[in-house]
């Protein structure tokens, strides 16, 4: 099982660590993302995508934060968490999670959020986000929460 996943790490570029069983994406099916990323910024979801990439996780990354709302709540779009991160200056965090809350998107979905604002995360907790990181964060921190989240 170890050489199969060995060969398979080498075969997608190397530089990764996979766990036994992993299966690449299917790319009939959009939707099979373990870890959703929703951010406005532009540079930060790469590093971000690539280190999750690199540690075997299949992501998506949905830059508008409005088009997110509506992926998560009408569609197949059923990640095992989503990181929530710069929101575009009209919508914040909260109003995020209170939409997903109300489309009962997070009974089965952990919820990070990267902020900048303690209490801002205090309240995000209260509307059912998992866990939060405050800025500035680190890819390691980042990793040790979806890593938590994932095994709950």
């Amino acid at each position: 099982a170890a050489n199969v996943v060995l060969q398979q790490a080498k075969s997608t570029g190397r530089d990764r660590v996979l766990p036994v069983g992993w299966q690449p994406p299917n790319p009939e099916h959009q939707f099979n993302a373990d870890v959703v990323l929703v951010s406005d910024e532009a540079i930060v979801p790469y590093q971000i995508l690539r280190d999750l990439g690199t540690r075997g996780y299949h992501t998506l990354w949905l830059s508008d934060y409005h088009a997110a709302v509506e992926k998560l709540c009408e569609s197949s779009l059923r990640p095992k968490a989503i990181i929530l991160g710069e929101a575009p200056s009209e919508l914040n965090h909260l109003e995020l999670l209170k939409q997903l809350k109300r489309k009962k998107v997070l009974q089965h979905i952990r919820v990070i959020l990267l902020t900048n604002n303690s209490s801002e995360a205090e309240q995000a907790l209260e509307l059912g986000a998992f866990d939060y990181v405050v800025q500035p964060w680190t890819v390691s921190v980042l990793l040790q929460r979806l890593r938590r989240a994932l095994r709950t």
